[in-house]
């Protein structure tokens, strides 16, 4: 078994705008809270969507008085605020095969293989929101020695924009089928069934929704 936690941490670019008292929003004493409560519940693995202040926090859960080490992060392509995704590894569980950003821009190239899934071509422009999302192959620490393949996106948040968010989502399972493949033809594991497979992000999404 293993744990783990995910959170939109609220970028500190954005916190200005929410309608909750001042008082609570500096990211000093938001980060403070947040390593607190990582390290309440000490999670295998940790996972944090629209983060711009990355070094910061990084610099606190990836001291040598914590389990996880250096943290790894993706910026959004587009955001001129600066925030993407970023996964903590809890070094005594897991070991590290690889960590590569998915983007999704590339929905909007008329080559891609989702295209068709769009009712018209003035749709395309939608599909570039500069989003991103983490994938990471890990692999548990004997005796389990267990392959978990992780992915940490945040989706596109404008409600009305539906077809993005589905695209992106099926774009996001196409890439992590797309690596588990390569596993097995890179002998990692042997089949499909030796693979835990993890979506855990901000999906901007409720339960019903196509996404």
């Amino acid at each position: 078994e293993f744990s783990l936690l995910t959170y939109n941490v609220l970028a500190n670019a954005y916190a200005d705008w929410q309608p909750v008292p001042k008082e609570v929003l500096p990211w000093p004493r938001r980060q403070r809270l947040i390593v607190e409560e990582i390290d309440r519940l000490s999670p295998d693995l940790v996972c944090l969507q629209e983060l711009d202040q990355f070094e910061s926090i990084n610099a606190e859960l990836g001291s040598s008085k914590r389990r996880y080490g250096t943290g790894h992060f993706t910026k959004r392509t587009v955001s001129f605020k600066g925030d993407g995704c970023a996964i903590w590894v809890a070094r005594d569980k897991f070991d590290i095969v690889e960590i590569q950003t998915v983007t999704f821009d590339c929905l909007a190239d008329s080559n891609n293989s989702l295209q068709g899934l769009l009712k018209s071509k003035s749709q395309r422009s939608d599909l570039l929101t500069g989003n991103v999302a983490l994938l990471a192959v890990l692999q548990e620490r004997a005796p389990s020695r267990r392959v978990v393949v992780l992915a940490v996106p945040q989706l596109h948040w404008r409600p009305a924009l539906t077809h993005v968010k589905m695209l992106q989502a099926a774009w996001l399972v196409q890439q992590v089928h797309r690596k588990c493949l390569k596993l097995i033809k890179h002998g990692l594991v042997d089949d499909l069934q030796q693979i835990s497979c993890i979506l855990s992000g901000d999906f901007n999404s409720t339960p019903s929704s196509a996404v």
